[in-house]
């Protein structure tokens, strides 16, 4: 009798254990990115884009930052195909037609009026953005995360036929508190963040 009492106390110390872990391991974790925002359309005419320039010091190319564990040790976050640049150039591409751009891709240019004096793709737009920072940093407490998500892109807008250029610098902090944690609200709290960006910092209202 004494075994089975002792052997139901180890059961419950172990699932009590795992509750308070969530369940959660270290290592890798792939985050989706994409725009699932639903502009307005109405935007015409033809547009170019150019690959995004990663300019974050301390990150590889797919990095997008951590989550720190109960036991101290961490998830790492990284964006899927381990290309940020490239990832957040065609989630922009994916915005911009949906607001009825005719987009294609374009060699990069130097964002300032000389650079753009230089350019011949024929596109009435240019647009190609830095990125600053893009970093979740997610800290495991119990049974949450506590997550901060820091987003700071430049964008650069260009009409080349009236040699005008825009500069656009965007940067914002977020916080968000979450149970049952999962990558997929990693990958939720960074499209909602980078749907409002685009949907402010690039509105065309004026089509």
């Amino acid at each position: 009798m004494t075994f089975f009492k002792n052997y139901a106390l180890f059961l419950s110390s172990v699932f009590a254990a795992l509750l308070i872990s969530g369940c959660a391991s270290s290592g890798p974790k792939y985050i989706d990115l994409a725009y699932t925002g639903h502009p307005g359309s109405g935007s015409t005419g033809t547009l170019g884009i150019s690959r995004f320039a990663d300019l974050r010091s301390g990150f590889t190319k797919g990095g997008l930052g951590h989550r720190v564990l109960n036991d101290k040790s961490k998830e790492v976050f990284l964006v899927q195909g381990l290309d940020l640049a490239g990832t957040l150039t065609d989630v922009t591409q994916v915005y911009l037609e949906r607001k009825g751009f005719k987009v294609t891709p374009v060699p990069a240019w130097t964002p300032t009026l000389e650079g753009l004096s230089e350019t011949g793709t024929g596109k009435d737009l240019l647009v190609t953005g830095n990125i600053n920072a893009c970093e979740c940093r997610a800290v495991k407490k119990g049974a949450i995360t506590e997550m901060t998500l820091e987003i700071d892109l430049t964008l650069f807008l260009a009409a080349p036929a009236g040699k005008k250029l825009t500069t656009i610098p965007v940067a914002l902090t977020l916080e968000r508190t979450d149970v049952n944690f999962t990558r997929k609200k990693v990958a939720a709290f960074f499209n909602e963040t980078l749907a409002e960006v685009f949907e402010k910092a690039l509105p065309f209202d004026q089509n």
